[in-house]
């Protein structure tokens, strides 16, 4: 008979260790938002796959640029020596560094430019017309006042730095990495540090960036007795992100809960003075939270941190079925322990179906992470009822004394009924009257003082409130000057022909929208994007061109350049010469140098299914720009198109799904008390309570 009467306890344990086993924490808030929204799609896409995301970022500013300069350069030397921590640290552009990676990158480039292109260079670089090249550019050196044209003169006499329909190629050793790595005056940089793990747990992250505070700090601590830092440095990026939002998820889950519990046994101990109860009922609210974790395990497999704030919801709820059932025991002695859950679970099971239903209808608000709360609320409630009523009663009325006491049986019990109570039941209704109406008038005057709650289409809700890291990206954004934060394009296609044909017809759109004024500017990455058809094209012109290197040599030689002159210019033929002694299919579709590495790391990546990622820039202007038109793949993104999108989404449906939500709390209102009057003084202190807080 006591196996049949504890079996379930065996069943139970097993499905709750089930569930938990298979329960994972999310940290990523995206993912509380639809992902068929195009700004919620890229923005995912872009924190997965491309590295910039990933990277942290220390700026430091100061006064001083020289000081700032040595400082930055000593940061990323001794972060280059951890690489178990590091995988790359950049605190200026890597073509400084690396100048001769600009030829690799010139000779790649120039591959992949249309063949008419690139037989019109050839045609320039046959020795008769490269002497009248090299004559032009000996001139331009003797009569130009542009800082600029002239050191890209000094080095590139043969100007093949000019591709088509560009100024200068990217990363061709010209560019001082303004507004990327550094302001104009130098008193604001940017070191970009890559870490060695790509896929960082929130605890990994902040254990990987105190690893890198406690590597750099001792450069700023060895200073002269009383001297301040020369800089100013802060931290921001992917790591300190993940790391600061969800270690404040986990803090501020945490505490809430521990306050409610906390709360919940102090309120508790001091209406019944009772110890033993109040500790029963903490075991039985600890036991509805894993119930329902357990279940969310089951159902979901993956929660969301923010989701799992369910849990505060829940146990000030659910604390109200073990209090009622409590209560009643204390009143009622003489009641058997059957008797009792006869006289409450009615009432506890239709308030925990009501709520939990109520709860539930937050499935259809049209954002996941909403559903996933009303869901874990909507289950954890129908546990809770359970759980206190055939859990916690039966241990919590052990030890109540069986017979009333005098006090209770008196004219102040509830219970005890006459003409008296009847007095008292309609001073309470008109007193009840007198509340309604105080709370009516006061909510009239904080809604005219307020006005209506605005709808807002803006990221500021999606902002944490205190941010450390935020802050930092906001200083960032205005030291370099990038005051109108772009929206990112991004391409996606199963090859890169596809993509550079997204990119072509992307443009004659974005071209068109600049003349109309939707946006102010655009930048695209065709210019250092992989043309394989063309490069095949052009390397054999290429290798054509290969024959003239050393009469160009003689030539630059004749014109009155040097050597280190005409370095890059034969650098970017020799890179010609090696691909063309090996098999068009060994052809790299990217160059292998430090620098392209990090070029193309910036705006290019590779999905888990083997599909090409680009990323482009839009910057607004004075018309909204929506994305109508194009192609397909190509999605519009940015934390400033995230609120106008969610905004749409919702708010037809918060309006359906409100007016569920009165009806069936209107319902149960009235199952619950029957009388208008008490269904409609329960609304004004609902609608109080809202206006108020």
């Amino acid at each position: 008979m006591k196996v049949l009467r504890y079996g379930w306890i065996p069943i139970v344990v097993l499905i709750m260790g089930l569930g938990l086993a298979r329960l994972r924490f999310d940290v990523d808030a995206l993912n509380l938002l639809p992902g068929d929204l195009p700004a919620v799609k890229g923005l995912q896409l872009h924190q997965r796959y491309f590295s910039n995301s990933r990277e942290l970022l220390i700026t430091l500013s100061g006064p001083d640029a020289e000081v700032l300069a040595t400082e930055a350069d000593q940061i990323a030397a001794r972060l280059r020596t951890r690489p178990d921590w590091v995988k790359s640290v950049f605190s200026r552009p890597p073509w400084l560094d690396h100048p001769t990676d600009a030829a690799e990158n010139l000779a790649w480039l120039w591959l992949q430019q249309a063949p008419a292109d690139f037989r019109a260079l050839s045609e320039r670089l046959t020795p008769t017309f490269a002497a009248e090249q090299l004559a032009r550019t000996r001139d331009a050196l003797a009569t130009s006042l542009d800082p600029g044209a002239l050191a890209r003169a000094s080095y590139d006499p043969l100007n093949l730095s000019e591709l088509p329909g560009q100024a200068a190629a990217p990363g061709g050793g010209f560019d001082t990495g303004i507004g990327t790595f550094q302001n104009g005056e130098g008193t604001f940089r940017v070191i970009y540090v890559e870490p060695a793990s790509t896929n960082q747990t929130y605890r990994a992250a902040i254990r990987w960036l105190a690893n890198v505070r406690s590597e750099i700090e001792p450069l700023r601590t060895n200073l002269p007795a009383g001297a301040p830092p020369s800089s100013v440095m802060r931290f921001t990026g992917g790591p300190v992100f993940l790391g600061e939002i969800a270690s404040g998820m986990e803090n501020d889950l945490t505490s809430s809960i521990l306050t409610t519990v906390g709360v919940i046994g102090i309120l508790f101990f001091i209406a019944h003075r009772s110890l033993r109860p109040m500790l029963w009922l903490g075991v039985a609210l600890g036991v509805t939270l894993l119930g329902t974790l357990a279940l969310g395990g089951l159902w979901f497999g993956t929660l969301n941190v923010l989701s799992a704030g369910f849990a505060a919801v829940l146990l000030g709820l659910v604390v109200d079925y073990g209090l009622v059932g409590y209560q009643e025991a204390r009143a009622e002695p003489e009641l058997s322990l059957s008797e009792l859950r006869r006289r409450i679970a009615p009432g506890i099971g239709w308030s925990a179906v009501t709520t939990a239903g109520t709860f539930a209808l937050l499935r259809w608000a049209g954002l996941p992470g909403l559903a996933q709360l009303g869901t874990l609320t909507a289950l954890g409630l129908l546990l809770g009822a359970v759980v206190m009523v055939f859990g916690f009663l039966p241990l919590a009325v052990r030890g109540l004394p069986g017979p009333r006491t005098e006090f209770e049986k008196g004219p102040h019990s509830p219970l005890h009924a006459g003409a008296g109570a009847d007095r008292g039941s309609h001073h309470r209704g008109r007193f009840g009257l007198w509340i309604s109406a105080v709370l009516l008038a006061g909510a009239a005057v904080v809604l005219l003082i307020r006005g209506w709650p605005p709808a807002t289409s803006g990221t500021a809700p999606l902002r944490p409130r205190q941010s450390a890291a935020y802050d930092a990206m906001e200083r960032l954004q205005v030291g370099l000057g990038h005051t109108n934060e772009p929206a990112w394009l991004l391409f996606r296609g199963d090859s890169p022909q596809t993509v550079a044909r997204q990119m072509a017809d992307t443009e004659t759109i974005l071209a068109a929208a600049v003349s109309r004024g939707d946006i102010a500017s655009y930048v695209l990455p065709r210019g250092f994007w992989p043309q394989p058809d063309s490069a095949r094209t052009n390397l054999a012109t290429a290798v054509q061109i290969v024959r003239y290197r050393s009469q160009l040599q003689r030539a630059g030689v004749d014109a009155g350049f040097t050597a280190d002159a005409l370095r890059l210019d034969d650098a970017v033929l020799l890179a010609w010469e090696n691909w063309g002694r090996t098999p068009l299919a060994t052809l790299p579709l990217w160059p292998t140098n430090l620098t392209a590495n990090w070029l193309h790391q910036q705006f290019a990546a590779r999905d888990d299914l083997g599909g090409w990622l680009a990323l482009g820039l839009v910057t607004s202007g004075t018309r909204s720009f929506t994305g109508a038109g194009l192609p397909s793949g190509v999605l519009l993104s940015g934390w400033d198109r995230l609120g106008p999108e969610l905004l749409e989404r919702v708010s037809g449906r918060v309006t359906r799904l409100t007016l569920v939500i009165a009806g069936v709390l209107v319902g149960s209102l009235w199952l619950a008390f029957r009388r208008w009057s008490e269904v409609g003084l329960s609304l004004i202190a609902l609608a109080a309570a809202r206006l108020f807080e």
